[in-house]
């Protein structure tokens, strides 16, 4: 077993973990690498993955994953939108749902124009992978979804389609505020139903009343959404109107 041993480099996390070895920081000047491998990059370092799951460190593990998520959060979200935070107490309450639930419920925010739906929604979405449950995530406009699932020369729809029916947490925005179509409810049907049979939650935000929203969805998925969400509604004025009206002012 020595003579094996022995030839494992001596800091190989699997050696380390047999001599009761923990981690320990090296030197690194650069902000971007890990300062326990320099030679990876700080946020999914997959050497501090394998040291944390040799280790049996959940915790780690959780952390490790959260930070990923986090990075693609920066990466991914609008540049409007990457400081967003839950602030509305329901909201908030919805991510502590998430976190602490193993069948968690999806999100539907309603309200009129400009009341924060899409910031409270990419917020929630945030503090939901980035938390104590990371999942991989999408994050798409009612809007973008119908473009990616229509035919042309660089697109794939149904890989595309698929996405939006497997990804753990998906955020579909706006839905329902366009022009409706058959093709288009057709579309909403197949996402959300197959979202509902697996068990799968959406965060959703539309303008629309419950009615508005039968009128422009369909029975069908209204009803889904009913059972898969907890449904919040934002109320208070249009906060872009607001901001314009307030540097008009300054000005």
């Amino acid at each position: 077993m020595g003579d094996n041993l022995s030839s494992i480099p001596a800091d190989n996390p699997f050696i380390r973990h047999i001599r009761g070895e923990r981690r320990r920081p090296r030197r690194t000047e650069d902000p971007d690498r890990c300062r326990f491998h320099p030679d990876k990059p700080r946020i999914g370092c997959s050497d501090c993955l394998t040291d944390a799951r040799v280790e049996g460190d959940l915790e780690a593990i959780a952390r490790w994953h959260a930070a990923v998520q986090a990075g693609e959060c920066d990466a991914r979200f609008p540049p409007r939108f990457r400081t967003a935070q839950p602030s509305e107490p329901e909201i908030a309450a919805w991510v502590g749902e998430w976190e602490a639930r193993e069948d968690p419920p999806g999100l539907l925010i309603l309200g009129s124009v400009g009341v924060g739906k899409t910031h409270q929604a990419f917020g929630a979405l945030r503090a939901a992978v980035t938390g104590a449950r990371p999942v991989k995530w999408a994050a798409v406009s009612a809007g973008a979804m119908f473009d990616s699932l229509r035919p042309g020369d660089k697109r794939d729809p149904e890989k595309a389609m698929n996405s939006y029916l497997t990804v753990p947490l998906v955020l579909v925005d706006d839905l329902g505020a366009g022009k409706t179509s058959e093709w288009t409810e057709d579309v909403v049907f197949r996402v959300i139903d197959g979202r509902y049979a697996a068990e799968l939650p959406v965060i959703v935000t539309s303008n629309g009343t419950p009615v508005e929203l039968r009128e422009r969805l369909g029975d069908r998925v209204v009803s889904r959404l009913a059972e898969m969400c907890r449904r919040v509604h934002l109320t208070g004025p249009d906060r872009r109107r607001q901001a314009a009206a307030e540097q008009r002012r300054a000005a």
